[in-house]
């Protein structure tokens, strides 16, 4: 995964930057900066195509976390691991699961 954060970060680094500075304006706020981050979205899946593989065969798992992390986000960091971290493994293993196959 660490190619691809690169793969993004150099060709999308404009798309980037305009959402953390939306997420930073709105005060951590995503539903606030639904245009930068769908921006953001599109350029990543231009420049790193497995994403969009990933999005396909693991989005309900990403569903999953995100739902988890939501509803724990006023609990302790404690909390927060014990009910999310088999989700993020999951997720994890998913997207693993797709580059073992998009690389062969």
């Amino acid at each position: 995964m660490e190619n691809t954060m690169e793969a993004v970060g150099r060709n999308c680094g404009t798309e980037l930057a305009t959402f953390e500075r939306c997420i930073v304006a709105n005060k951590g706020d995503a539903s606030k900066c639904v245009e930068p981050q769908r921006a953001l979205s599109q350029c990543a899946a231009r420049a790193v195509p497995m994403l969009q593989t990933v999005k396909e065969r693991c989005g309900p798992l990403i569903r999953a976390y995100d739902m988890c992390v939501s509803q724990y986000s006023q609990k302790s960091d404690d909390e927060v691991a014990a009910a999310c971290t088999p989700k993020l493994r999951a997720l994890w293993e998913c997207t693993e699961a797709v580059k073992q196959e998009t690389q062969s």
